[in-house]
């Protein structure tokens, strides 16, 4: 999970300025990183060369959640990756995550919330330098449903512009 700053329950208008959780350092350090490592040694092939792969999910993190209130997360889920790497600079990277998790409340009653989330990005680079990534995470933290997409373009300079962005979380429920 990623931390949101809060003061108070979030409504519409704050939600819609919320920078998202999808967002993070993690996602996008690792579809750098899986970009990073193809593209140097691109050459031109005669067929694409394909990895597939899958990885496991499993952590534990203390951090608020998405209305604020501190508890403990307990990841548990997979994951599967598909790069495909074109030649000549032309690389495609496919991942899907699925996990479930629950959060232990820290205050008290010390209520534990059943969840689950599925997210997916693409990552596509050109030949000139420019990387397309697009994320969507999709999942139910307790009663509350949050939906996140992105999409993000990488210039070959590394400025990064945010295309589009939706950030949709059900109501926190009230204390």
């Amino acid at each position: 999970m990623f931390r949101i700053a809060r003061h108070g329950t979030p409504n519409r208008r704050e939600r819609s300025t919320m920078k998202s959780r999808l967002l993070g350092r993690g996602v996008l350090a690792l579809s750098l990183a899986i970009g990073s490592m193809m593209l140097p040694g691109a050459t031109l092939a005669a067929s694409p060369e394909v990895r597939h792969g899958q990885f496991d999910i499993i952590g534990e993190e203390t951090n608020t959640n998405i209305c604020g209130d501190w508890g403990i997360f307990r990841f548990t889920g997979t994951g599967t990756f598909t790069v495909v790497d074109f030649g000549n600079g032309v690389l495609q990277v496919q991942v899907l995550e699925r996990a479930t998790y629950t959060l232990t409340f820290l205050d008290e009653p010390q209520e534990t919330w059943d969840s689950r989330f599925v997210q997916a990005f693409t990552f596509h680079a050109t030949p000139g330098g420019t990387i397309v990534q697009t994320f969507a995470l999709n999942s139910f933290e307790g009663p509350i449903r949050i939906h996140e997409t992105a999409t993000l373009v990488v210039g070959p300079d590394g400025t990064v512009r945010v295309d589009d962005a939706t950030f949709v979380v059900d109501e926190c429920p009230s204390a």
